[in-house]
This record gives C-alpha cells, sequence and structure tokens, in this order.
C-alpha cells in the first residue's frame, strides 16, 4: 500500500534532484545534469529512463501507474529538455518538451486531474509546444483542459 508519507517523501526528494540538477546546468556542467537525470529517474521511479524512453506517453504512463510517478517523470523530462535549451540544442529540447507534455496529458484520467497543479503544468508546457507537434489526440486533451 503506498502511503501518504511515501508520496510526500518522493515529492520532496524530487524538488530537491531538480534543484541540484538545474544547478548543474547553471554552471553548464550539462554532461553532469543529464546524468543527474537518470540517476533520479532510476532512484525515484525504480526505472532506468532509456527503458521508459523508448515506450510511448500511454504506455509510460500505463507503466508508471499513478499520478505521482508520471508527474515525476514527466517532471525529470522537462528538466532534461531544459539542460538541452540551454546547451542550445533546440531540437532535442523540442523533442523531449513534446513528451513531457504527453505524459503529464496521458496521466490525467491516472490521478492527474485531482492535481490542483495541473492546469498550471499544463499551460506552461503548451507554451513550450507547438500544437501542431502534438499528436491529434494530445491537441484534442489540451483544448478539452481548455475548456
Amino acid at each position: 500500500m503506498i502511503t501518504n508519507d511515501y508520496i510526500m517523501r518522493l515529492v520532496k526528494q524530487l524538488g530537491d534532484a531538480i534543484r541540484r540538477i538545474a544547478g548543474m546546468r547553471d554552471k553548464k556542467k550539462y554532461v553532469q545534469a543529464h546524468e543527474a537525470v537518470g540517476d533520479a529517474c532510476d532512484e525515484l521511479l525504480g526505472h532506468q529512463p532509456h527503458f521508459l524512453d523508448v515506450l510511448n506517453p500511454a504506455s509510460t504512463a500505463r507503466m508508471l501507474g499513478r499520478w505521482f510517478k508520471i508527474k515525476a517523470y514527466a517532471s525529470l523530462v522537462e528538466t532534461d529538455a531544459e539542460i538541452y535549451a540551454h546547451e542550445g540544442n533546440l531540437e532535442r529540447a523540442q523533442e523531449l518538451y513534446r513528451r513531457a507534455l504527453e505524459v503529464f496529458l496521458e496521466g490525467i484520467d491516472r490521478g492527474g486531474r485531482g492535481d490542483r497543479d495541473l492546469r498550471k503544468i499544463i499551460a506552461r508546457m503548451v507554451r513550450k509546444v507547438p500544437s501542431g507537434r502534438l499528436s491529434p489526440a494530445h491537441q484534442r486533451m489540451v483544448r478539452e483542459l481548455k475548456n
């Protein structure tokens, strides 16, 4: 059984990891920052990121199962995208922003709907991803959330 204490610890550890990674990114320690994203994914979620990255967004959400894990993974993907953007690799950053948004969207019916931050997360991500880059199903999900 997953307890509230477990979820709160995961949220705290995720926040700590993202702050650490942002510090590396800001110091232009890009290789270490990318590695730290992978390490956080493995340590917090119990999955190697390359395993999750090959799955489509719906399969990733199913594999992770619960909203708090889906949100953690998508947040780490978004963090990795930001590192690539700082490096100047905007094409890779866009791919990862799109993946993060699509995984967030796939998590809506896995507990995400109850997250009071969901609309802010989606609004932030939509600014980073042109709607034409999303699948038609994900475009529809974004439209529905805006209404």
